[in-house]
């Protein structure tokens, strides 16, 4: 059970990360998290 929640974790954190960046993407161009290595 454990690493089905570790694996999980990490789905949802991928997933929110790859939504931040297409936010960004498009408001910001990026500079935003420019200095942070995703």
């Amino acid at each position: 059970m454990e690493t089905n929640m570790d694996n999980f974790e990490k789905e949802a954190l991928n997933y929110f990360y790859e939504e931040l960046e297409s936010y960004y993407d498009e408001d910001e161009q990026g500079d935003i998290y420019d200095g942070y290595d995703f």
